[in-house]
Protein backbone atom coordinates (compact mmCIF):
# COMPACT_ATOMS: atom_id res chain seq x y z
CA UNK A 1 0.00 0.00 0.00
CA UNK A 2 1.67 3.16 -0.99
CA UNK A 3 2.47 5.01 1.83
CA UNK A 4 0.60 9.23 2.51
CA UNK A 5 1.57 12.01 4.79
CA UNK A 6 -0.35 11.99 8.16
CA UNK A 7 -0.11 15.90 8.10
CA UNK A 8 -3.41 17.90 8.04
CA UNK A 9 -4.25 19.52 4.67
CA UNK A 10 -1.13 17.23 2.76
CA UNK A 11 -2.00 15.28 -0.18
CA UNK A 12 1.46 14.20 -0.58
CA UNK A 13 1.11 10.31 -1.91
CA UNK A 14 4.19 7.60 -2.49
CA UNK A 15 3.76 7.82 -6.45
CA UNK A 16 6.54 7.18 -8.81
CA UNK A 17 8.55 10.03 -10.53
CA UNK A 18 7.76 12.49 -7.54
CA UNK A 19 10.97 13.33 -5.35
CA UNK A 20 9.29 13.19 -2.09
CA UNK A 21 10.54 11.21 1.00
CA UNK A 22 8.51 9.83 3.99
CA UNK A 23 9.53 9.54 7.17
CA UNK A 24 8.43 7.15 9.82
CA UNK A 25 7.26 8.72 13.55
CA UNK A 26 10.13 8.30 15.63
CA UNK A 27 10.23 5.63 18.33
CA UNK A 28 11.63 7.57 21.33
CA UNK A 29 9.10 9.13 23.29
CA UNK A 30 10.52 12.47 24.36
CA UNK A 31 11.26 12.90 20.08
CA UNK A 32 8.17 11.25 19.38
CA UNK A 33 6.03 13.77 21.85
CA UNK A 34 7.46 16.55 20.23
CA UNK A 35 6.60 15.20 16.60
CA UNK A 36 2.85 14.78 17.14
CA UNK A 37 2.26 18.09 18.92
CA UNK A 38 4.13 19.49 15.69
CA UNK A 39 1.77 17.46 13.35
CA UNK A 40 -1.09 18.97 16.08
CA UNK A 41 -4.32 16.45 15.21
CA UNK A 42 -6.24 15.78 17.80
CA UNK A 43 -7.52 12.66 19.35
CA UNK A 44 -4.48 11.01 17.12
CA UNK A 45 -2.07 8.41 17.70
CA UNK A 46 0.47 7.45 15.34
CA UNK A 47 1.12 3.80 13.99
CA UNK A 48 3.78 1.78 12.99
CA UNK A 49 2.34 2.72 8.90
CA UNK A 50 2.08 6.25 10.20
CA UNK A 51 4.65 8.42 7.36
CA UNK A 52 5.24 12.22 6.95
CA UNK A 53 6.46 13.30 4.23
CA UNK A 54 10.20 15.41 3.59
CA UNK A 55 7.78 19.00 2.54
CA UNK A 56 6.90 19.57 6.03
CA UNK A 57 10.80 19.89 7.14
CA UNK A 58 13.22 22.94 5.77
CA UNK A 59 16.41 21.18 4.67
CA UNK A 60 13.79 18.12 3.01
CA UNK A 61 14.39 15.61 5.55
CA UNK A 62 14.82 15.37 9.61
CA UNK A 63 17.91 15.84 12.10
CA UNK A 64 18.83 13.89 14.78
CA UNK A 65 20.76 17.10 16.48
CA UNK A 66 18.40 18.51 18.76
CA UNK A 67 19.87 21.95 18.15
CA UNK A 68 18.67 21.97 14.14
CA UNK A 69 15.63 23.40 13.28
CA UNK A 70 14.87 20.15 11.39
CA UNK A 71 14.66 18.10 14.70
CA UNK A 72 10.66 18.33 14.25
CA UNK A 73 8.91 19.41 11.39
CA UNK A 74 8.01 22.83 11.13
CA UNK A 75 6.31 23.41 8.41
CA UNK A 76 2.77 23.05 8.12
CA UNK A 77 -0.19 24.69 6.55
CA UNK A 78 -2.20 25.20 9.63
CA UNK A 79 1.21 27.33 11.14
CA UNK A 80 2.35 29.49 7.81
CA UNK A 81 5.84 30.48 8.30
CA UNK A 82 7.97 33.06 6.20
CA UNK A 83 10.54 31.83 4.08
CA UNK A 84 12.92 34.42 5.42
CA UNK A 85 12.17 33.06 9.06
CA UNK A 86 13.10 29.53 7.96
CA UNK A 87 15.85 31.02 6.23
CA UNK A 88 17.13 32.54 9.37
CA UNK A 89 16.81 29.48 11.54
CA UNK A 90 18.95 27.36 9.07
CA UNK A 91 21.61 30.43 9.20
CA UNK A 92 21.77 29.87 13.00
CA UNK A 93 21.72 26.67 13.27
CA UNK A 94 24.69 26.94 10.44
CA UNK A 95 26.47 29.61 12.76
CA UNK A 96 26.26 27.10 15.88
CA UNK A 97 27.73 24.55 14.29
CA UNK A 98 30.80 26.66 13.23
CA UNK A 99 31.25 28.16 16.50
CA UNK A 100 31.09 24.30 17.59
CA UNK A 101 33.76 23.60 14.92
CA UNK A 102 36.18 26.42 16.10
CA UNK A 103 35.57 25.31 19.47
CA UNK A 104 36.98 21.99 19.46
CA UNK A 105 39.95 23.49 16.65
CA UNK A 106 41.06 25.79 19.44
CA UNK A 107 40.92 22.86 22.49
CA UNK A 108 43.18 20.59 20.08
CA UNK A 109 45.49 23.27 18.90
CA UNK A 110 46.21 24.24 22.61
CA UNK A 111 46.09 20.50 23.46
CA UNK A 112 48.68 20.20 20.95
CA UNK A 113 50.68 23.40 21.79
CA UNK A 114 50.50 22.22 25.23
CA UNK A 115 52.56 18.97 24.06
CA UNK A 116 55.28 20.36 21.94
CA UNK A 117 55.78 22.93 25.20
CA UNK A 118 56.72 19.61 27.02
CA UNK A 119 58.94 17.85 24.53
CA UNK A 120 61.85 20.49 24.64
CA UNK A 121 61.99 20.37 28.51
CA UNK A 122 62.44 16.21 28.13
CA UNK A 123 64.89 16.84 26.10
CA UNK A 124 66.22 19.51 28.22
CA UNK A 125 66.32 17.35 31.06
CA UNK A 126 67.64 14.59 29.33
CA UNK A 127 70.90 16.89 28.15
CA UNK A 128 71.72 17.84 31.29
CA UNK A 129 71.96 14.26 32.96
CA UNK A 130 74.02 13.21 29.96
CA UNK A 131 76.28 14.98 28.88
CA UNK A 132 77.04 12.94 25.90
CA UNK A 133 75.45 15.22 23.93
CA UNK A 134 78.54 17.22 23.13
CA UNK A 135 79.78 14.77 21.71
CA UNK A 136 77.11 13.56 19.05
CA UNK A 137 77.29 14.80 15.68
CA UNK A 138 75.04 16.75 13.50
CA UNK A 139 73.33 13.86 11.60
CA UNK A 140 72.07 13.09 15.17
CA UNK A 141 71.50 16.15 16.68
CA UNK A 142 69.15 17.08 13.52
CA UNK A 143 67.75 13.33 14.25
CA UNK A 144 67.07 14.44 17.57
CA UNK A 145 65.34 18.52 16.66
CA UNK A 146 63.42 17.04 14.09
CA UNK A 147 60.34 15.66 15.72
CA UNK A 148 60.31 18.67 17.89
CA UNK A 149 60.62 21.24 14.15
CA UNK A 150 57.96 19.17 12.80
CA UNK A 151 55.37 19.49 15.71
CA UNK A 152 56.10 23.45 16.17
CA UNK A 153 54.90 23.83 12.20
CA UNK A 154 51.99 21.83 12.63
CA UNK A 155 51.07 23.71 16.05
CA UNK A 156 51.75 26.80 14.42
CA UNK A 157 49.45 26.29 11.04
CA UNK A 158 46.81 25.22 13.55
CA UNK A 159 47.12 28.31 15.12
CA UNK A 160 46.63 30.02 12.10
CA UNK A 161 43.38 27.98 11.43
CA UNK A 162 42.65 28.86 14.66
CA UNK A 163 42.97 32.55 14.32
CA UNK A 164 41.23 32.57 10.88
CA UNK A 165 37.77 31.08 12.45
CA UNK A 166 38.16 33.46 14.90
CA UNK A 167 38.25 35.75 12.86
CA UNK A 168 35.38 34.87 10.65
CA UNK A 169 33.64 34.12 14.33
CA UNK A 170 34.37 37.83 15.29
CA UNK A 171 33.34 39.32 11.84
CA UNK A 172 29.94 37.11 12.30
CA UNK A 173 29.27 38.58 16.04
CA UNK A 174 29.48 41.91 14.47
CA UNK A 175 27.36 41.10 11.29
CA UNK A 176 24.50 40.04 14.33
CA UNK A 177 25.60 43.30 16.73
CA UNK A 178 25.06 45.07 12.91
CA UNK A 179 21.39 43.71 12.50
CA UNK A 180 20.46 44.03 15.99
CA UNK A 181 21.18 47.83 15.69
CA UNK A 182 19.59 47.92 12.85
CA UNK A 183 16.37 46.50 14.12
CA UNK A 184 16.62 48.90 16.95
CA UNK A 185 17.09 51.81 14.71
CA UNK A 186 14.01 50.79 12.91
CA UNK A 187 11.79 50.03 15.92
CA UNK A 188 13.17 53.30 17.93
CA UNK A 189 12.08 55.26 14.17
CA UNK A 190 8.26 52.92 14.80
CA UNK A 191 8.17 53.92 18.14
CA UNK A 192 9.04 57.84 16.81
CA UNK A 193 5.89 57.55 14.23
CA UNK A 194 3.19 56.14 16.35
CA UNK A 195 4.38 58.92 19.18
CA UNK A 196 4.26 61.67 16.39
CA UNK A 197 1.01 59.62 15.26
CA UNK A 198 -0.91 59.80 19.05
CA UNK A 199 -0.11 63.01 19.57
CA UNK A 200 -1.89 64.01 15.90
CA UNK A 201 -4.47 62.31 17.22
CA UNK A 202 -4.98 63.78 20.52
CA UNK A 203 -4.51 67.34 19.07
CA UNK A 204 -7.54 66.44 16.45
CA UNK A 205 -9.49 65.46 19.26
CA UNK A 206 -8.86 68.17 21.53
CA UNK A 207 -10.01 70.24 18.34
CA UNK A 208 -13.09 68.28 17.88
CA UNK A 209 -13.91 68.64 21.51
CA UNK A 210 -13.85 72.26 20.88
CA UNK A 211 -16.00 72.36 18.22
CA UNK A 212 -18.49 70.03 20.12
CA UNK A 213 -18.38 72.54 22.78
CA UNK A 214 -19.30 75.32 20.55
CA UNK A 215 -21.86 73.15 18.52
CA UNK A 216 -23.37 71.59 22.03
CA UNK A 217 -25.93 74.27 24.03
CA UNK A 218 -25.04 74.21 27.52
CA UNK A 219 -25.20 76.31 30.94
CA UNK A 220 -21.32 77.50 29.98
CA UNK A 221 -22.87 79.11 27.11
CA UNK A 222 -24.29 82.05 28.32
CA UNK A 223 -22.51 81.85 31.73
CA UNK A 224 -21.41 85.69 32.21
CA UNK A 225 -23.20 86.19 29.15
CA UNK A 226 -25.92 88.87 29.28
CA UNK A 227 -26.31 89.28 25.66
CA UNK A 228 -26.80 85.08 25.25
CA UNK A 229 -28.94 85.10 28.11
CA UNK A 230 -32.00 87.13 27.25
CA UNK A 231 -31.42 85.66 23.70
CA UNK A 232 -31.84 81.64 24.96
CA UNK A 233 -33.83 82.51 28.05
CA UNK A 234 -35.46 85.74 27.90
CA UNK A 235 -34.10 86.89 31.13
CA UNK A 236 -32.34 89.95 31.28
CA UNK A 237 -28.88 89.09 32.71
CA UNK A 238 -26.98 86.11 33.98
CA UNK A 239 -27.67 86.92 37.40
CA UNK A 240 -31.74 86.77 36.68
CA UNK A 241 -30.98 83.24 35.58
CA UNK A 242 -29.18 82.40 37.95
CA UNK A 243 -31.55 83.93 41.02
CA UNK A 244 -34.39 81.44 39.25
CA UNK A 245 -32.12 78.41 39.24
CA UNK A 246 -31.29 78.49 43.10
CA UNK A 247 -35.23 79.50 43.20
CA UNK A 248 -36.40 76.55 41.38
CA UNK A 249 -33.97 73.59 41.64
CA UNK A 250 -35.08 72.81 44.90
CA UNK A 251 -38.89 71.65 43.41
CA UNK A 252 -37.82 69.71 40.98
CA UNK A 253 -38.07 66.18 41.73
CA UNK A 254 -35.75 64.20 39.16
CA UNK A 255 -33.15 61.42 38.80
CA UNK A 256 -29.69 63.00 38.31
CA UNK A 257 -29.25 62.17 34.23
CA UNK A 258 -26.74 63.17 31.67
CA UNK A 259 -27.21 67.01 32.02
CA UNK A 260 -26.64 69.02 34.65
CA UNK A 261 -29.93 71.22 36.88
CA UNK A 262 -28.60 74.46 35.21
CA UNK A 263 -28.41 72.66 31.68
CA UNK A 264 -31.96 71.40 32.31
CA UNK A 265 -33.79 74.60 33.01
CA UNK A 266 -31.97 76.16 30.30
CA UNK A 267 -33.63 73.37 27.93
CA UNK A 268 -36.57 74.84 29.11
CA UNK A 269 -36.23 78.31 29.00
CA UNK A 270 -35.11 77.86 25.41
CA UNK A 271 -37.88 75.77 24.55
CA UNK A 272 -40.19 78.34 25.89
CA UNK A 273 -38.47 81.62 24.40
CA UNK A 274 -37.15 79.99 20.81
CA UNK A 275 -39.91 77.59 20.70
CA UNK A 276 -37.54 74.77 19.28
CA UNK A 277 -38.91 71.49 18.37
CA UNK A 278 -38.01 68.66 20.97
CA UNK A 279 -35.66 66.95 18.03
CA UNK A 280 -33.91 69.94 17.70
CA UNK A 281 -33.16 70.18 21.31
CA UNK A 282 -31.81 66.63 21.42
CA UNK A 283 -29.15 67.43 19.46
CA UNK A 284 -28.58 70.90 20.73
CA UNK A 285 -28.72 69.17 24.31
CA UNK A 286 -26.84 65.38 22.96
CA UNK A 287 -29.58 63.41 25.01
CA UNK A 288 -33.02 61.82 23.26
CA UNK A 289 -36.06 63.17 22.29
CA UNK A 290 -38.10 61.61 25.49
CA UNK A 291 -35.65 62.70 27.91
CA UNK A 292 -36.27 66.41 26.48
CA UNK A 293 -40.28 66.09 26.93
CA UNK A 294 -39.04 64.76 30.76
CA UNK A 295 -36.87 67.64 31.59
CA UNK A 296 -39.38 69.88 30.04
CA UNK A 297 -42.20 68.94 31.85
CA UNK A 298 -40.70 68.26 35.54
CA UNK A 299 -38.61 71.78 34.60
CA UNK A 300 -42.39 73.52 34.03
CA UNK A 301 -44.22 72.59 37.13
CA UNK A 302 -41.18 74.27 39.22
CA UNK A 303 -41.42 77.15 37.20
CA UNK A 304 -45.45 77.48 37.72
CA UNK A 305 -44.95 76.90 41.25
CA UNK A 306 -42.07 79.68 41.19
CA UNK A 307 -43.28 82.14 38.85
CA UNK A 308 -46.74 81.44 38.37
CA UNK A 309 -48.06 84.11 41.24
CA UNK A 310 -45.98 86.87 39.31
CA UNK A 311 -48.84 86.42 36.94
CA UNK A 312 -52.98 87.51 37.81
CA UNK A 313 -54.94 84.77 36.23
CA UNK A 314 -58.27 86.89 36.01
CA UNK A 315 -61.96 85.24 37.04
CA UNK A 316 -63.91 83.50 34.90
CA UNK A 317 -66.04 86.13 34.74
CA UNK A 318 -63.35 88.94 33.84
CA UNK A 319 -63.61 86.51 30.62
CA UNK A 320 -66.83 88.52 29.47
CA UNK A 321 -65.21 91.60 28.12
CA UNK A 322 -63.75 89.45 25.51
CA UNK A 323 -65.69 89.29 22.58
CA UNK A 324 -66.41 85.61 20.82
CA UNK A 325 -66.37 82.31 22.26
CA UNK A 326 -64.08 80.93 24.80
CA UNK A 327 -61.92 77.80 24.75
CA UNK A 328 -63.74 75.22 26.98
CA UNK A 329 -60.85 75.01 29.01
CA UNK A 330 -61.29 78.42 30.23
CA UNK A 331 -65.05 78.07 30.65
CA UNK A 332 -64.62 74.66 32.73
CA UNK A 333 -61.62 75.69 34.89
CA UNK A 334 -62.76 76.25 38.72
CA UNK A 335 -59.26 75.98 40.83
CA UNK A 336 -55.53 75.85 40.19
CA UNK A 337 -55.73 72.39 40.54
CA UNK A 338 -57.49 72.00 36.62
CA UNK A 339 -54.19 74.18 35.15
CA UNK A 340 -53.33 72.79 31.97
CA UNK A 341 -50.00 72.51 30.48
CA UNK A 342 -51.14 75.63 28.48
CA UNK A 343 -52.02 77.93 30.94
CA UNK A 344 -48.54 76.78 32.50
CA UNK A 345 -46.68 78.04 29.73
CA UNK A 346 -48.52 81.43 29.76
CA UNK A 347 -48.08 82.18 33.37
CA UNK A 348 -44.36 81.36 33.04
CA UNK A 349 -43.94 82.40 29.89
CA UNK A 350 -45.95 85.94 31.04
CA UNK A 351 -43.87 86.00 34.41
CA UNK A 352 -40.20 85.68 32.23
CA UNK A 353 -41.06 88.63 30.08
CA UNK A 354 -42.06 91.01 33.05
CA UNK A 355 -38.90 89.67 35.50
CA UNK A 356 -36.54 92.47 36.70
CA UNK A 357 -34.25 92.90 39.73
CA UNK A 358 -36.79 94.44 41.93
CA UNK A 359 -39.04 91.22 41.83
CA UNK A 360 -35.98 88.58 42.54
Amino acid sequence: MPAHCCAYGCKSRQTAGENIKFFRIPKDEHLRAKWISAIKRDDWEPSDHTRICSKHFINGQPCRDPTNPDYVPSVFCHRPIKEGVLQEKVQRHKRLVERKENIARSESAQALLTLSMDKPEKCAGTATQTPVVHHCDSEVQSDITLPVMTSLIVTNQFLKNICDSNAVTIKEQQLDQQRAHEVCRKQEDEFKSLESRLQKKEEENTQLLEELKKKTLSFKTIEGDDKKTKFYTGFPNFKTFHAVFLETSSKVKRKKTKLSKEDELLLTLVKLRRNLAMTDLAYRFNISQSSVTNIFHAWLDALYATLGGLVHWPETDDFEIIKGPLPINFVKRKSDSQVTCGDKIVRVVAAIVNTNDAIL
